[in-house]
């Protein structure tokens, strides 16, 4: 959510593995964009604790917003539409703990997954995001995010048992303190799955020359309806958005494939090689081959 030790801008619904062993649960270290201070909207399969560490900035959870600081608690629950942006001067750093629910089920079929842990996994309920500071619950959530975080870095002979119970303790507190409601009740579900389904076709056809009047074609809305829904939901314009997501993309085919610099243009959407270098440019601060020269000699270092 806040980023990711790795910030992939393509990721969209999330299908990588965290755990560097394997358990149900995975901690990071991590800020909102440690170039650009931004996360796009994404959703994947985990449940997410977010402690704010330090810095500001707004935190989007499907499609509402909540303003995050330091000793902030957030939780994002699996499937949830989410992203972010940091104070450029500030930007947020926080831990992070990913959770995968089915994991974390395994093949149980008890009162426990029947009552909890499937109705978070089908959407049939959501956690509400925001813990209010000072109260029993945020006490002790972060007493317990505290508790896996030390079990996580030492990793001593059955931390993965003490890690796993404390998750437990932490799902139980949210249920016992009513942190959460029922779907059918929540606001917005139509725009959510409309702003997914639009993400998701933008992921796929991103190579592909994409126009507003094809975007509103494909969402069932009139052009202008369509470039007011978009700019609400998501902070930018179609173009922005577009930009954001191909030149995020032409960054890690520079560091990692041979390409060359009209090849990645194409692959990326862009009829236009001048055009691309100059938004390129405009973002990064480097041609594209400048670019890729100084990730190359960081990686040598």
């Amino acid at each position: 959510m806040c980023g990711g030790g790795e910030v992939v801008e393509g990721v969209i619904k999330e299908e990588r593995n965290y755990n560097s062993f394997e358990l149900a649960v995975s901690v990071l270290d991590n800020t909102v964009d440690m170039q650009e201070h931004r996360l796009l909207l994404h959703w994947h399969q985990y449940i997410e604790f977010i402690y704010v560490l330090e810095g500001k900035g707004v935190l989007t959870i499907d499609l509402k917003e909540y303003r995050a600081a330091k000793g902030d608690l957030i939780v994002v629950s699996p499937s949830s539409l989410h992203g972010g942006t940091g104070e450029e001067t500030n930007p947020l750093i926080c831990k992070v703990i990913l959770a995968d629910i089915e994991m974390l089920m395994g093949s149980l079929k008890d009162k426990i997954a029947k009552l909890y842990l499937s109705p978070l996994l089908d959407q049939t309920i959501k956690i509400v995001p925001f813990i209010e500071p000072g109260t029993p619950v945020y006490e002790e959530m972060k007493f317990l995010f505290e508790k896996i975080q030390d079990k996580w870095e030492k990793q001593n002979d059955g931390a993965e048992l003490y890690i796993k119970g404390y998750l437990i303790q932490m799902l139980a507190a949210l249920f016992e303190t009513k942190q959460y409601q029922e779907v059918s009740g929540h606001s917005g579900i139509k725009e959510i799955r409309q702003i997914k389904k639009l993400i998701q076709f933008i992921e796929e056809h991103y190579s592909e020359p994409l126009s507003v009047d094809r975007l509103a074609q494909y969402a069932g809305y009139n052009r202008y309806y369509f470039m007011h829904f978009f700019k609400m939901h998501t902070g930018y314009t179609v173009t922005q958005y577009l930009n954001l997501k191909r030149t995020g993309y032409a960054a890690h085919m520079l560091a990692e494939q041979e390409w060359s610099v009209s090849e990645i243009s194409d692959r990326t959407g862009y009829q236009d090689v001048s055009y691309f270098i100059r938004v390129f440019a405009k973002r990064y601060g480097l041609s594209p081959l400048m670019y890729r020269k100084k990730i190359r000699n960081e990686e040598q270092k």
